[in-house]
Protein backbone atom coordinates (compact mmCIF):
# COMPACT_ATOMS: atom_id res chain seq x y z
CA UNK A 1 0.00 0.00 0.00
CA UNK A 2 1.66 3.14 -1.04
CA UNK A 3 1.67 6.42 1.18
CA UNK A 4 0.16 9.71 1.08
CA UNK A 5 1.78 11.53 -1.75
CA UNK A 6 4.65 14.09 -0.58
CA UNK A 7 6.96 15.51 -2.49
CA UNK A 8 10.20 17.63 -1.51
CA UNK A 9 12.17 21.00 -3.19
CA UNK A 10 15.59 21.82 -2.40
CA UNK A 11 17.23 24.58 -4.61
CA UNK A 12 13.89 24.88 -6.54
CA UNK A 13 14.50 20.72 -8.09
CA UNK A 14 11.44 18.36 -7.23
CA UNK A 15 12.98 15.32 -5.72
CA UNK A 16 11.70 11.94 -5.76
CA UNK A 17 8.07 11.23 -4.21
CA UNK A 18 6.01 8.20 -4.84
CA UNK A 19 4.62 9.64 -8.36
CA UNK A 20 8.79 9.30 -9.39
CA UNK A 21 7.94 5.54 -10.21
CA UNK A 22 5.75 2.57 -10.87
CA UNK A 23 5.53 -1.08 -10.44
CA UNK A 24 3.84 -3.64 -11.86
CA UNK A 25 2.05 -5.07 -8.96
CA UNK A 26 0.91 -1.39 -7.19
CA UNK A 27 0.12 -3.20 -3.83
CA UNK A 28 3.35 -4.48 -3.49
CA UNK A 29 5.40 -1.53 -4.03
CA UNK A 30 5.61 0.54 -0.56
CA UNK A 31 7.11 3.95 -0.85
CA UNK A 32 8.78 5.40 2.43
CA UNK A 33 10.09 8.72 2.97
CA UNK A 34 13.13 8.57 5.24
CA UNK A 35 13.01 12.41 5.74
CA UNK A 36 15.98 14.78 4.52
CA UNK A 37 14.93 14.07 1.38
CA UNK A 38 15.84 10.47 1.60
CA UNK A 39 13.42 7.61 0.49
CA UNK A 40 13.47 3.82 0.09
CA UNK A 41 10.78 1.55 -1.79
CA UNK A 42 10.15 -2.02 -0.10
CA UNK A 43 9.33 -4.39 -2.85
CA UNK A 44 7.71 -7.53 -1.92
CA UNK A 45 6.66 -9.41 -4.57
CA UNK A 46 8.05 -10.22 -8.40
CA UNK A 47 7.66 -7.52 -10.94
CA UNK A 48 8.07 -4.64 -13.30
CA UNK A 49 9.68 -1.37 -12.06
CA UNK A 50 9.90 1.98 -14.23
CA UNK A 51 11.11 4.96 -12.69
CA UNK A 52 9.72 8.35 -14.32
CA UNK A 53 12.90 10.45 -13.48
CA UNK A 54 16.39 9.98 -12.80
CA UNK A 55 18.02 8.68 -9.85
CA UNK A 56 20.59 7.15 -8.42
CA UNK A 57 19.72 3.75 -6.15
CA UNK A 58 21.22 1.74 -2.98
CA UNK A 59 19.96 -2.24 -3.16
CA UNK A 60 19.27 -4.90 -1.27
CA UNK A 61 18.37 -7.82 -2.13
CA UNK A 62 17.20 -10.84 0.87
CA UNK A 63 16.52 -14.46 -0.70
CA UNK A 64 13.40 -16.67 0.33
CA UNK A 65 14.06 -19.00 3.66
CA UNK A 66 14.04 -22.54 3.02
CA UNK A 67 11.38 -24.86 4.03
CA UNK A 68 11.78 -26.59 7.28
CA UNK A 69 12.12 -30.06 7.86
CA UNK A 70 9.15 -32.55 8.27
CA UNK A 71 9.70 -35.30 10.81
CA UNK A 72 9.53 -39.01 9.29
CA UNK A 73 6.55 -41.12 11.18
CA UNK A 74 8.88 -43.97 12.66
CA UNK A 75 9.58 -45.58 15.64
CA UNK A 76 13.80 -45.33 14.76
CA UNK A 77 15.64 -42.64 16.68
CA UNK A 78 13.51 -39.73 15.69
CA UNK A 79 14.41 -36.72 17.18
CA UNK A 80 12.60 -33.79 15.62
CA UNK A 81 13.88 -32.14 11.76
CA UNK A 82 16.07 -29.64 11.83
CA UNK A 83 14.71 -25.86 10.60
CA UNK A 84 15.00 -24.12 7.37
CA UNK A 85 17.96 -21.82 6.47
CA UNK A 86 17.67 -18.08 6.28
CA UNK A 87 18.03 -16.69 2.75
CA UNK A 88 21.33 -14.84 1.72
CA UNK A 89 21.91 -11.42 1.37
CA UNK A 90 23.41 -9.10 -0.56
CA UNK A 91 23.50 -5.30 -2.08
CA UNK A 92 25.06 -2.41 -4.52
CA UNK A 93 25.21 1.28 -4.06
CA UNK A 94 25.38 3.97 -6.17
CA UNK A 95 23.55 2.84 -9.26
CA UNK A 96 22.08 5.23 -12.22
CA UNK A 97 18.70 4.07 -13.28
CA UNK A 98 17.43 5.77 -16.49
CA UNK A 99 13.66 6.92 -16.70
CA UNK A 100 11.30 4.92 -18.45
CA UNK A 101 13.34 1.44 -18.87
CA UNK A 102 11.52 -1.82 -17.37
CA UNK A 103 13.73 -2.95 -14.62
CA UNK A 104 12.75 -6.82 -13.98
CA UNK A 105 12.39 -7.43 -10.23
CA UNK A 106 12.58 -10.82 -8.85
CA UNK A 107 11.45 -11.92 -5.18
CA UNK A 108 12.49 -14.73 -4.08
CA UNK A 109 9.64 -17.23 -2.68
CA UNK A 110 9.87 -19.41 0.61
CA UNK A 111 10.49 -22.96 0.11
CA UNK A 112 7.69 -25.53 1.33
CA UNK A 113 7.76 -27.47 4.49
CA UNK A 114 8.88 -31.11 4.64
CA UNK A 115 6.44 -33.70 4.72
CA UNK A 116 5.82 -36.30 7.60
CA UNK A 117 5.68 -39.16 5.29
CA UNK A 118 5.68 -42.95 6.64
CA UNK A 119 8.91 -44.43 6.70
CA UNK A 120 10.67 -47.69 8.74
CA UNK A 121 13.54 -48.89 9.69
CA UNK A 122 13.82 -51.26 6.26
CA UNK A 123 12.13 -48.59 3.91
CA UNK A 124 12.80 -45.07 4.25
CA UNK A 125 11.56 -42.70 2.12
CA UNK A 126 11.84 -39.16 0.67
CA UNK A 127 9.69 -37.49 3.39
CA UNK A 128 11.31 -34.84 5.10
CA UNK A 129 12.42 -32.88 2.64
CA UNK A 130 11.48 -29.20 2.46
CA UNK A 131 12.61 -26.88 -0.52
CA UNK A 132 15.06 -24.56 -0.87
CA UNK A 133 14.22 -20.60 -0.32
CA UNK A 134 14.03 -19.01 -3.60
CA UNK A 135 16.74 -16.19 -5.36
CA UNK A 136 16.04 -12.85 -5.26
CA UNK A 137 17.50 -10.39 -7.92
CA UNK A 138 17.16 -6.78 -9.39
CA UNK A 139 19.89 -4.50 -10.92
CA UNK A 140 22.46 -6.94 -11.28
CA UNK A 141 22.43 -8.04 -8.06
CA UNK A 142 21.18 -11.57 -6.66
CA UNK A 143 20.82 -13.16 -3.44
CA UNK A 144 20.44 -17.30 -2.99
CA UNK A 145 17.56 -18.57 -1.06
CA UNK A 146 18.00 -20.38 2.05
CA UNK A 147 18.72 -24.47 1.98
CA UNK A 148 16.02 -26.90 3.31
CA UNK A 149 15.58 -28.91 6.33
CA UNK A 150 16.45 -32.49 6.11
CA UNK A 151 15.44 -35.02 7.68
CA UNK A 152 16.13 -38.43 5.72
CA UNK A 153 19.01 -39.29 3.06
CA UNK A 154 17.41 -42.01 0.48
CA UNK A 155 20.96 -42.08 -0.83
CA UNK A 156 22.50 -43.91 1.91
CA UNK A 157 20.03 -45.07 4.27
CA UNK A 158 20.64 -42.81 6.59
CA UNK A 159 18.47 -39.93 9.08
CA UNK A 160 20.19 -36.98 8.86
CA UNK A 161 17.96 -34.24 11.07
CA UNK A 162 20.00 -31.32 9.68
CA UNK A 163 19.34 -27.53 9.85
CA UNK A 164 19.78 -25.94 6.33
CA UNK A 165 22.42 -23.84 5.74
CA UNK A 166 21.69 -20.26 4.39
CA UNK A 167 22.38 -16.65 5.74
CA UNK A 168 21.69 -18.01 9.10
CA UNK A 169 21.63 -21.37 9.52
CA UNK A 170 18.36 -23.62 10.56
CA UNK A 171 18.31 -25.16 14.20
CA UNK A 172 19.08 -28.42 14.29
CA UNK A 173 18.38 -31.15 16.49
CA UNK A 174 18.58 -32.55 20.17
CA UNK A 175 21.56 -34.32 20.93
CA UNK A 176 20.73 -37.12 22.40
CA UNK A 177 17.99 -39.50 22.73
CA UNK A 178 14.71 -38.51 24.84
CA UNK A 179 12.76 -35.79 25.45
CA UNK A 180 13.98 -32.01 23.76
CA UNK A 181 13.38 -29.06 22.46
CA UNK A 182 15.14 -28.68 18.88
CA UNK A 183 18.07 -26.47 18.43
CA UNK A 184 17.28 -22.52 17.94
CA UNK A 185 17.43 -20.72 14.56
CA UNK A 186 20.54 -18.75 13.92
CA UNK A 187 20.71 -14.83 13.60
CA UNK A 188 22.38 -12.08 11.80
CA UNK A 189 24.39 -15.07 9.77
CA UNK A 190 25.47 -17.24 12.45
CA UNK A 191 24.88 -20.81 12.97
CA UNK A 192 21.67 -22.24 14.11
CA UNK A 193 21.83 -24.26 17.40
CA UNK A 194 20.96 -28.33 18.61
CA UNK A 195 23.05 -31.05 16.88
CA UNK A 196 23.94 -30.50 13.18
CA UNK A 197 22.85 -27.01 12.60
CA UNK A 198 22.68 -25.51 9.65
CA UNK A 199 25.50 -23.21 8.77
CA UNK A 200 24.97 -19.15 8.18
CA UNK A 201 27.21 -17.88 5.70
CA UNK A 202 27.35 -14.35 5.22
CA UNK A 203 28.57 -11.55 7.56
CA UNK A 204 25.27 -9.40 8.44
CA UNK A 205 21.79 -9.77 7.59
CA UNK A 206 20.59 -6.26 8.67
CA UNK A 207 19.01 -4.53 5.82
CA UNK A 208 22.39 -2.66 4.17
CA UNK A 209 24.56 -3.57 6.63
CA UNK A 210 23.24 -1.22 9.30
CA UNK A 211 22.87 -2.70 12.42
CA UNK A 212 20.07 0.18 13.33
CA UNK A 213 18.28 -1.15 10.45
CA UNK A 214 15.72 -4.10 10.53
CA UNK A 215 17.01 -7.64 10.74
CA UNK A 216 15.88 -10.14 8.56
CA UNK A 217 16.76 -14.16 7.48
CA UNK A 218 17.24 -15.72 10.60
CA UNK A 219 17.02 -19.43 10.21
CA UNK A 220 13.98 -21.63 11.42
CA UNK A 221 14.07 -23.09 14.67
CA UNK A 222 14.32 -27.52 14.95
CA UNK A 223 11.29 -29.20 15.54
CA UNK A 224 11.50 -30.99 19.24
CA UNK A 225 11.16 -34.23 20.50
CA UNK A 226 8.84 -35.56 23.17
CA UNK A 227 6.93 -33.16 25.89
CA UNK A 228 9.31 -30.32 25.37
CA UNK A 229 8.90 -26.58 23.76
CA UNK A 230 9.23 -25.35 20.59
CA UNK A 231 12.73 -23.73 19.75
CA UNK A 232 12.38 -20.06 18.26
CA UNK A 233 13.60 -19.47 14.76
CA UNK A 234 15.91 -16.09 14.17
CA UNK A 235 14.75 -13.18 13.05
CA UNK A 236 11.14 -13.53 11.09
CA UNK A 237 11.88 -17.53 11.26
CA UNK A 238 9.75 -20.00 12.18
CA UNK A 239 9.59 -21.73 15.69
CA UNK A 240 9.90 -25.61 15.88
CA UNK A 241 6.93 -27.78 15.82
CA UNK A 242 5.92 -28.36 19.88
CA UNK A 243 6.14 -32.27 20.89
CA UNK A 244 4.16 -32.03 23.34
CA UNK A 245 1.24 -32.91 21.66
CA UNK A 246 -0.05 -34.96 18.69
CA UNK A 247 -2.31 -32.06 17.50
CA UNK A 248 -0.62 -31.06 14.30
CA UNK A 249 -1.74 -27.22 14.97
CA UNK A 250 0.77 -27.78 17.81
CA UNK A 251 3.39 -30.27 16.16
CA UNK A 252 4.34 -28.72 13.30
CA UNK A 253 6.71 -27.01 11.99
CA UNK A 254 5.58 -22.89 12.14
CA UNK A 255 5.70 -20.95 9.03
CA UNK A 256 8.38 -17.59 8.64
CA UNK A 257 7.16 -14.33 8.50
CA UNK A 258 6.95 -13.08 4.94
CA UNK A 259 9.42 -10.83 3.14
CA UNK A 260 11.82 -11.55 5.96
CA UNK A 261 13.42 -14.58 4.43
CA UNK A 262 13.56 -16.40 7.19
CA UNK A 263 13.45 -20.37 7.25
CA UNK A 264 10.51 -22.15 8.45
CA UNK A 265 10.77 -24.30 11.56
CA UNK A 266 10.81 -28.02 11.59
CA UNK A 267 8.36 -30.72 12.38
CA UNK A 268 8.26 -32.29 15.98
CA UNK A 269 8.08 -35.71 17.12
CA UNK A 270 5.42 -37.02 19.20
CA UNK A 271 5.23 -40.50 21.14
CA UNK A 272 3.26 -42.12 23.72
CA UNK A 273 4.01 -45.41 24.62
CA UNK A 274 3.72 -47.40 21.12
CA UNK A 275 1.81 -44.32 19.72
CA UNK A 276 4.22 -42.17 17.68
CA UNK A 277 3.97 -39.34 14.93
CA UNK A 278 6.12 -37.28 13.19
CA UNK A 279 4.82 -33.68 11.75
CA UNK A 280 5.27 -31.54 8.85
CA UNK A 281 7.92 -28.89 8.72
CA UNK A 282 6.59 -24.84 7.94
CA UNK A 283 7.46 -22.54 4.95
CA UNK A 284 10.11 -20.53 4.87
CA UNK A 285 9.55 -16.25 4.33
CA UNK A 286 9.96 -14.50 1.20
CA UNK A 287 12.57 -12.35 0.04
CA UNK A 288 12.33 -8.62 -0.15
CA UNK A 289 14.42 -6.38 -2.38
CA UNK A 290 14.64 -2.80 -0.92
CA UNK A 291 15.70 0.65 -3.70
CA UNK A 292 16.73 3.61 -1.35
CA UNK A 293 18.41 6.69 -2.43
CA UNK A 294 22.22 6.57 -3.01
CA UNK A 295 23.36 7.38 1.00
Amino acid sequence: MRMSRRIFTFGGTKSFNEDSFSFSVPEKAEFHDDGGGRWHIDILASGTLVFNIPAVIDVWCVGGGGGGGGEVKSIYNNRGAGGGGGGYTNGASNIAVTPSTEYAIEVGVGGNGGSNATTNHTNRVVGGWGTNGGTTSAFGVSALGGMRGVTVDPTNSQYLYTGGNGGSGGGGIISASGNGSGGVGGDNGGNGGGFRPGIGGVSTTYDFSDNSATLRCGGGGGGSRGNAASAPGGSGGGSGGNGASNSASIGSGHAAIANYGGGGGGGAYWFSGSSYEGFPGGVGGSGIVIIRSHR
